[in-house]
């Protein structure tokens, strides 16, 4: 065996070793860093392991077959070339066999501490959480109408709430408003304003039938009904949009730094103003992103389009999983900054970020949304790149 071949399989055995949740030497830390950072292949396949769908597609004819032909499935993923059967230890082979999937979704074991969190496992987190437990956000928000008045969406009833301006308000269920479809030859001017303040997500149902999913920290501001020309609302943050086809009538989102312009189509806008970019992420259909009419992109399903803190458009393949996984309750980082990490869950915890000192590691991993904060940063602990303690609802930072 050639050294090549040496370094694939120690990398094969330290994927192992975190899957088995053991704690990684830095010498293994380091390996295991470079090898992410050795190709975009190496850390395309890590986003294909941390895939279940992806997996068992790709792994469905292996299922119930013979197990060495499954093992180098994987091996061949991994990168290594030369046949390993005979020089495997019996228990890869019972592994292979037994539990190919799971091994498989563990990427770099945060998709196994992603199930383990769903069959309601437990970490131990007594070394972070040290007075109390932040809980994950959840479904509240505010509705300001156009006349002033504030429904606190939080502790109204399910159920119809009120006719305004002519169009029905119904409380749908615990996270979903809805305003009854309009006529179109009717037009509110004046905004409403759904705000998800931090630790909350909602979804809304517009006048035109158009569904809406928000973010933490987010705002949207929207007529109760549109004009017969266009549908024209306001984001600040971030908001996932299916939108009703009307081609006699665009749907324009404004943002801080540009706007999106669409007929009917789903796609995914980034726009939270302490970002250095808006972003947007098309799933379906066609939208035109742009400062102005004359300086703007097309953008096409698969594809992101951006404006920078400059103004500058730009565009490319866009990671589908990756920017929607917050509606898979899910964070997806993928060799994110510390920085970028934290602002996120900033956002989704409601707490206060402290950098005790400045740290240029990067963290990739799935996590989930839906569990207390102290398991997160567990994981996170465990990679040791930084150390995390909790005063109150102030998360302190520093590097290990």
């Amino acid at each position: 065996m050639n050294f090549d071949m040496l370094k694939q399989e120690s990398i094969i055995q330290i994927l192992w070793r975190y899957k088995q949740k053991e704690k990684l030497s830095k010498s293994d830390r380091r390996k295991l860093r470079a090898w992410l950072l050795k190709s975009e292949k190496n850390q395309e396949l890590f986003d294909d392991l941390s895939n279940p769908e992806k997996w068992n597609k790709e792994l469905e004819e292996f299922k119930g077959t013979d197990p060495n032909n499954v093992w180098l499935k994987i091996r061949e993923r991994i990168g290594a070339k030369e046949s390993p059967v005979k020089r495997i230890h019996s228990i890869w082979i019972n592994i292979a066999a037994a539990s190919v999937i799971l091994f498989l979704l563990t990427g770099l074991g945060y998709w196994f501490i992603y199930k383990n969190f769903r069959r309601g496992s437990e970490i131990n987190t007594d070394n972070i959480v040290k007075q109390e437990i932040i809980v994950p956000g959840r479904n509240k928000a505010s509705l300001t109408l156009s006349d002033g008045s504030v429904i606190n969406l939080d502790t109204v009833s399910q159920g119809f709430l009120s006719v305004y301006e002519g169009i029905s308000l119904t409380k749908k269920d615990s996270g979903t408003i809805s305003f009854g479809n309009s006529p179109p030859t009717y037009f509110s001017g004046s905004p409403n304003t759904l705000n998800v303040p931090k630790g909350g997500q909602y979804h809304l149902q517009l006048p035109d039938g158009t569904e809406v999913w928000l973010n933490s920290s987010s705002s949207l501001k929207f007529p109760t009904a549109f004009s017969k020309d266009e549908r024209r609302l306001i984001l600040s943050g971030e908001a996932y949009f299916e939108v009703s086809k009307d081609k006699s009538r665009p749907f324009v989102v404004q943002t801080e730094k540009g706007f999106v312009k669409v007929l009917g189509t789903h796609f995914d806008l980034n726009a939270y103003s302490d970002d250095m970019v808006t972003s947007v992420t098309l799933i379906e259909g066609l939208v035109e992103m742009g400062k102005a009419d004359y300086d703007s992109i097309l953008v096409h399903p698969g594809e992101f389009a951006s404006i920078n803190e400059k103004g500058k458009l730009f565009h490319g393949k866009a990671n589908i999983d990756q920017v929607m996984a917050w509606r898979k309750n899910a964070f997806w980082f993928r060799n994110a900054t510390y920085e970028e990490i934290m602002q996120q869950l900033e956002r989704w915890y409601d707490i206060k970020i402290v950098f005790k000192n400045h740290s240029d590691q990067r963290f990739s991993g799935i996590l989930p949304r839906d569990r207390p904060l102290g398991e997160l940063l567990t994981i996170m602990e465990k990679e040791g790149h930084v150390h995390f303690e909790l005063d109150g609802h102030r998360l302190l930072i520093s590097p290990s």
